[in-house]
């Protein structure tokens, strides 16, 4: 495995990637990148094409896939990981994204709606980056985060988020919808579910980026 040139991450180079998908590498194209993952589109000899995702923590994604099962899944296997780094191995989804349909406001509504009744019902045992389900763990969750930007305003690393934005956050966080909210019906959420990670398919959705759920 070879480093990124400018993140702390490992990336397999195209022996072992061959030897892992038993066929030669014709092309790597480089999707994604920022300091917490690396994802590219992997084409190989017999014309298969996959996608390549190596990451770092905080993701929980390869135990998310080891433990859940699902429709909403693309298949997927992790092929290396350690306490602070994993690798995994995707089938590429030949299909649009949400993002670049022309779908009308009812349908994004109603796929939504699709969509968390789905998540909501995934199986196996999913696992979770936090556990919000009780307004005691909603507060602790807020204090850390709320904690973290203080530090960092601090620290002089946000310039645009000032105190008054972390006040602001802090009095929206606490407040009685979102307190009714965590106390009416707390379930499981994908955490990043934007058109961007959604594929519309004949059979349905495909959703990605199980990260930080």
């Amino acid at each position: 495995m070879r480093d990124h040139p400018y993140f702390a991450l490992a990336i397999h180079d195209n022996a072992e990637l061959a030897m892992i998908l038993n066929n030669d590498i014709q092309q790597r194209t480089t999707l994604h990148e920022w300091p917490l993952s690396f994802v590219e589109k992997i084409d190989i000899q017999d014309g298969r094409q996959f996608i390549y995702k190596s990451q770092r923590t905080p993701s929980i994604e390869p135990a998310f896939y080891a433990q859940t099962q699902s429709p909403l899944l693309c298949p997927g296997k992790t092929i290396y990981q350690s306490s602070h780094h994993s690798c995994m191995i995707l089938d590429y989804l030949a299909a649009p994204l949400m993002q670049n349909s022309t779908l009308s406001e009812t349908a994004i509504v109603r796929i939504g709606r699709d969509l968390q009744t789905a998540i909501g019902n995934l199986e196996g045992n999913p696992p979770h980056i936090f556990d919000v389900t009780t307004i005691a763990r909603w507060r602790r969750f807020v204090e850390t985060i709320l904690g973290n930007i203080n530090d960092l305003i601090t620290a002089g690393k946000f310039q645009q988020v000032n105190r008054t934005a972390r006040h602001k956050l802090a009095r929206y966080a606490l407040s009685s919808p979102v307190i009714a909210a965590i106390e009416l019906n707390p379930g499981y959420v994908h955490g990043d579910l934007t058109s961007d990670n959604i594929f519309l398919l004949p059979d349905g959705y495909r959703v990605i980026d199980w990260a930080y759920p």
